[in-house]
């Protein structure tokens, strides 16, 4: 980048970690919550303007906030992140390198940032081979008791799960000295683990027929949940075809994928912007959102890791518009919280997972009540009083 002369002078900035030489163009993540600035722990953005006492920056979403550094310095360069950081991310290249630390649930999260490309790199010091890199990728660490770690269970985990490595290029290790200097040039990427339909460099890659027909299924379902959503938004009922038709949608996702209309269905409630989307025949992004609710469905790890994430969102939120004195839209906040609290019941696995996340939930450390229950009386003494 400064040989491109895409950046400016470097300036040396006493951060929270230390001193960093930021200098216009850079990236810059944000690591701390900031209300005031409207960025949070993961936050990233580029250096507009930098100077030892204040900061520029154009966030992602393409807000400009500018900052004190004496008020705010808990700032770092923004090239790389952690896989936990980049969670809820989406950008349109990733590079991911592994390390022995990863797992099913890690390598999913880090292989599902991208819109258009990601290459998984590894080193030779971490893993002999290709295979041990699956292996180690493709294995569950969801159990916590010692007697679950039976001998065949950690041989079935290891095994190679190639469907999470489709279209993904793993890359060589690549060989460096003593200082971390390559001693060659690193070499072209290998063919991914599922190995893909043969191709030139002029024609362009061959669609799987099976992605196509699931991409036109996706479409069709989320035009017609936009619809179906339309009509209840001005009070009018869904007519008996339109009941045929949403039978029909479902049936024909099921057949692509094993609960497949409920696992889109779930991601559309989550993310609803991804309705329009699919809707307009950009199902990319809801066809992997489908998939990860599939996977979450099969591991009580990763519901739980969601349920405290969209927990402490709708709490921002509800919190807000009571600060806000929005009692009306804080009590509907309030019901969806309730709600989250009271399907617990139904998934007792991740309500003995969170009973180890007391904290994260805002719970006390010793509970007299189930999970469920202790949110719900947590909420529902909120919005009687509009406050805590």
């Amino acid at each position: 980048m400064r040989a491109s002369g895409s950046l400016g002078p470097d300036t040396k900035i006493r951060a929270e970690r230390g001193d960093r030489d930021f200098a216009p163009g850079d990236r810059i993540m944000f690591l701390r919550n900031e209300r005031g600035l409207g960025v949070k722990n993961g936050s990233l953005g580029t250096v507009q303007s930098a100077s030892q006492f204040r900061m520029a920056v154009m966030l992602d979403d393409g807000r400009r906030v500018a900052f004190d550094l004496k008020d705010y310095a808990h700032i770092d360069h923004g090239y790389a992140a952690t896989i936990h950081k980049a969670q809820g991310m989406t950008v349109d290249r990733v590079q991911v390198l592994a390390t022995p630390g990863v797992d099913s649930h890690s390598t999913y999260v880090a292989l599902s940032r991208h819109r258009e490309q990601v290459h998984l790199y590894y080193g030779r010091d971490d893993f002999a081979s290709q295979s041990k890199l699956v292996g180690a990728a493709s294995r569950e660490r969801g159990k916590d008791m010692a007697s679950d770690y039976r001998a065949q269970e950690t041989a079935k985990a290891a095994e190679p799960k190639r469907s999470m490595f489709s279209g993904v290029k793993l890359m060589r290790p690549i060989d460096l000295d003593a200082t971390g200097k390559a001693l060659t040039q690193p070499p072209p990427a290998i063919e991914p683990v599922a190995a893909p339909a043969k191709r030139t460099v002029t024609s362009r890659p061959e669609l799987d027929p099976r992605d196509a027909k699931l991409g036109a299924a996706v479409a069709r379902h989320a035009r017609i949940v936009r619809t179906l959503l339309y009509l209840r938004s001005v009070g009018e009922p869904r007519t008996a075809e339109q009941v045929v038709e949403l039978t029909g949608s479902r049936a024909a996702l099921d057949a692509h994928i094993p609960n497949g209309a409920l696992h889109l269905e779930s991601a559309f409630a989550a993310d609803r912007p991804l309705i329009e989307e699919a809707a307009n025949g950009k199902t990319q992004n809801a066809i992997r959102a489908m998939r990860l609710e599939a996977e979450l469905a099969k591991n009580p790890t990763m519901r739980a890791d969601r349920f405290v994430e969209r927990w402490q969102v709708l709490d921002r939120q509800r919190r807000q518009l009571i600060r806000n004195y929005e009692d009306n839209k804080a009590n509907k906040v309030a019901d969806r919280m309730i709600g989250m609290a009271k399907g617990l019941e139904r998934d007792p696995q991740v309500e003995s997972i969170l009973r180890n996340r007391k904290a994260a939930l805002n719970l006390p450390n010793i509970l007299k009540k189930s999970v469920g229950q202790s949110l719900v009386e947590l909420v529902g003494r909120g919005r009687s009083r509009g406050l805590e």
